[in-house]
């Protein structure tokens, strides 16, 4: 919808639901789950709230936002520039339920949260030493101070939202051929998916390696690379 290179994903994410619609099997479904990875996880949580609010309540709708829980970090201006950044090369369409001033906080996990319907459950897959995000924030040097407050975070997240959060050098979690594996004081990112996926009452799971030393991250050489 531009005649310049920039991205309109809200229209195509909104169109593919508009089709859907007249699709009798998907009028009769029981349980949606919508997944995002990294800007993909970004663009649930600025497209989904708005969208979400036109499904019946009786469908079990639930939202897996892998590696998309960005922070404001107070070290570093740097990460927020590219946000804005993204923002004008994307000629993002900001919804019309955040009115947050900067408006690059409604890119912020712990305030895009805030908009989705009530009844929507959220996993966040999150590791506490994202490569990206302290390349993002050029945070090496204050890598440890970042990853307490990417922690800190996550613990102040909405009580309804679930949350994996090991402390793995790792950028994305389910699309890796050893995705099943991670794990936090043995338990697996597998188990605890399946029991997330297949619990119906509305508890809740938080597995966070609080002291940085209870993760298993399993590293398949040059994996990074492929992504």
């Amino acid at each position: 919808s531009s005649n310049e290179s920039h991205s309109h994903g809200s229209d195509i994410f909104h169109a593919i639901f508009d089709d859907l619609k007249s699709d009798k099997r998907f009028q009769k479904a029981q349980q949606i789950i919508f997944t995002g990875f990294s800007a993909g996880g970004l663009g649930l949580l600025l497209n989904l709230p708005n969208l979400l609010r036109n499904f019946p309540s009786t469908i079990d709708l639930r939202v897996i936002i892998d590696s998309g829980w960005f922070i404001d970090y107070p070290g570093s201006i740097n990460g927020i520039s590219k946000i804005n950044e993204g923002m004008a090369y994307w000629n993002t369409q900001i919804p019309s339920s955040c009115h947050l001033k900067p408006q690059y906080r409604c890119f912020l996990g712990s305030e895009a949260i805030h908009f989705f319907p009530p009844h929507v459950r959220i996993l966040i897959i999150q590791s506490l030493l994202d490569p990206t995000q302290l390349h993002l924030d050029d945070v090496n040097l204050r890598a440890n101070d970042f990853s307490l407050q990417l922690r800190q975070s996550l613990r102040q997240a909405n009580e309804r939202v679930s949350i994996f959060a090991p402390a793995c050098s790792t950028h994305g979690f389910l699309f890796r051929s050893l995705w099943s594996q991670f794990d936090i004081k043995q338990r697996t990112l597998a188990s605890v998916l399946n029991v997330w996926l297949r619990r119906k009452k509305r508890t809740h799971l938080r597995l966070i390696d609080h002291q940085f030393d209870s993760s298993f991250c399993p590293q398949r050489e040059n994996e990074d690379e492929l992504y």
